[in-house]
């Protein structure tokens, strides 16, 4: 019996990995196993509800269905074979062989091939994946990070006598490859048209000559990843085992963000997230670096703005985000101090995006009205922020945390061209350089202090360079698939001086 119970466990084991990966094919455009080696670790219940009834749809039905056929099919190996004996004969290079079973050798032949069969799926699906390409990666030394890294508590960082305030709102999934192609998008569609008039009014960094925006190399194509490569200017290279270990109270100890280098200077800072702030232990580094209050779905149901079983999406929706961070960034705003707001969106996540009922059905799918209304409520937001009293203080920067993981929305032919959004408003510094250029979001770190008005020595913080200047970025020096290679590898610097 207990036999029978470990063969059965791992037959569904098989089909749950088999399957997963099929479902993360079909739901994913864009997934890495550092990714998931990261989010495997963490409560996936806490992840999005449009997520989880997906993959319970897509992923856990279909294993179940292959678990069954497979014992379907044991049952009728079985019938086949009972009282049979099996005569095989197989003619190679005019030589016969013949191969004679009985039914109890039958049953386990034919067994054996059925285990074959699953394990060749599991294997070819692991590749696909780029777990082998993961393990190579994982035997390879690299000094790249090492250096490359400038160590933002030995940079001098010069703030103006009068300190501007921030506005930082991470935008999920959010590209500027959502534009149309005369404007420097990949769609013939615009669906940033709500955002156009301010691109054009304010700073976009681009990889055009045209609105364009920053590409994507390992370790930066996920939430937590894109948040952590944007304030501390380096890749997410933390083991999900670590990151999630109950007795893990600091996350990259050895890294200096742009919350410490805000603390520092007297800034009043807050994240505010529609969703759990302790899923991908988000909450624990904007705690532990920059000392940020964190309001998250748990704090609008402690005060009570959403009730305790009010769940939509990821928590609670974009349009209430917005009017609670009206609330908190005008009481910031009462407080005498510099203050740096962050928060992040959930309205254009995968799968197909959270349309509101308040937003527009322009278009014919989901994912392209969630674009539409997101670019209207960050649109309007600002508007609101241009009418208060601080504005004129406040620097506002608007990015995507990563590219979409929507699959199918574009084709993979043209991943190299797709770009993360950034726009900064109301900057302190002046673009001369902002054209032409290539960079990842980890230059975003340095490139927000500047927006402040900070004049930064030899303008380069962690592995971020200043766009506002000519330095050249890791990119420009390097090449994209120089970076992208080099992060993929086992870093002792990174493991030694910034995750412990």
């Amino acid at each position: 019996m207990l036999k029978k119970v470990i063969k059965y466990v791992l037959i569904f084991l098989i089909c749950l990995i088999i399957c997963s990966i099929g479902w993360a094919f079909r739901a994913y455009d864009i997934i890495t196993f550092d990714e998931i080696i990261f989010h495997l670790n963490f409560n996936l219940t806490k992840s999005g509800s449009s997520v989880l009834f997906d993959y319970f749809l897509k992923g856990f039905v279909p294993t179940v269905v292959l678990f069954f056929f497979i014992l379907f099919l044991f049952k009728k190996i079985d019938d086949f074979v009972n009282g049979h004996n099996i005569l095989i004969d197989i003619d190679v290079f005019k030589k016969s062989f013949n191969f004679k079973f009985d039914e109890n050798k039958s049953r386990k032949f034919f067994v054996f091939l059925t285990y074959l069969l699953l394990i060749l799926i599991l294997i070819f699906n692991l590749y696909k994946l780029g777990l082998f390409t993961y393990i190579k990666n994982q035997m390879q030394k690299s000094t790249f990070i090492e250096k490359n890294y400038v160590d933002p508590k030995k940079v001098n960082l010069e703030f103006p006598t009068e300190k501007r305030n921030l506005v930082y709102i991470f935008v999920e999934s959010f590209e500027t490859s959502y534009m149309s192609s005369d404007l420097g998008g990949l769609e013939d569609r615009n669906l940033l048209f709500n955002l156009t008039d301010l691109m054009n009014e304010n700073i976009n960094f681009s990889n055009s000559n045209k609105f364009g925006g920053a590409y994507q190399v390992n370790c930066l194509g996920w939430t937590a990843a894109g948040m952590v490569a944007q304030t501390a200017g380096i890749p997410l290279k933390i083991p999900g085992s670590i990151a999630n270990s109950s007795h893990f109270k600091e996350y990259l100890p050895g890294v200096y963000s742009l919350g410490d280098v805000l603390e520092k200077e007297g800034y009043n800072q807050e994240l505010l997230l529609g969703s759990n702030a302790s899923f991908g232990n988000r909450g624990i580094y904007f705690k532990t670096h920059g000392n940020y209050n964190i309001y998250d779905y748990k704090t609008a149901i402690k005060k009570k703005k959403i009730s305790k079983d009010y769940f939509r999406n990821w928590g609670f929706e974009d349009s209430k985000l917005f009017d609670i961070a009206k609330e908190e960034i005008t009481n910031l705003s009462n407080k005498g101090k510099p203050f740096n707001f962050m928060t992040l969106t959930t309205m254009t996540h995968f799968p197909n995006g959270f349309v509101e009922d308040t937003c527009e059905n322009k278009y014919e799918d989901d994912y392209s009205n969630a674009i539409d209304c997101s670019s209207k409520q960050l649109s309007d937001f600002v508007n609101w922020i241009k009418e208060q009293d601080f504005y004129d203080n406040t620097t506002i920067v608007i990015v995507g945390d990563h590219l979409t993981m929507q699959a199918g929305f574009f084709e993979d032919e043209v991943f190299d061209k797709r770009t993360v959004f950034n726009l900064f408003i109301n900057s302190a510094a002046e673009e001369k350089n902002s054209k032409e250029r290539n960079f990842t979001v980890m230059d975003f770190y340095p490139t927000t202090l500047a927006s402040l008005g900070v004049k930064i020595d030899g303008d380069k913080l962690g592995l971020g360079v200043n766009l506002f200047s000519d330095e050249q970025t890791l990119l420009e020096k390097y090449g994209f698939k120089k970076v992208d290679e080099e992060f993929a590898k086992v870093s002792a610097f990174y493991n030694k001086k910034l995750l412990k």
